[in-house]
């Protein structure tokens, strides 16, 4: 049997919002990864690694993903 995708959207839309969450993580997974361009710079390695040292230093400056998408969202 060969579902469309309206139907398979139709189906899912109806999951709960967890279930659905899940299902995109799986099929995000299931992609190739794309090679959209050169490689980082020199620059741009280093100012990741500036960050990645004062994430590590200052992890009391961290916040949950999820508080900084509310506060994202609560601006738009």
């Amino acid at each position: 049997m060969t579902l469309d995708l309206a139907t398979v959207l139709k189906v899912v839309e109806a999951w709960p919002e967890e279930d659905r969450r899940e299902l995109i993580g799986r099929v995000a997974d299931g992609l190739p990864q794309a090679d959209d361009g050169p490689p980082p710079s020199d620059a741009w390695k280093a100012e990741l690694d500036r960050r990645l040292e004062l994430s590590e230093a200052h992890p009391e400056l961290a916040r949950p993903w999820d508080e900084v998408y509310a506060e994202l969202r609560r601006r738009t």
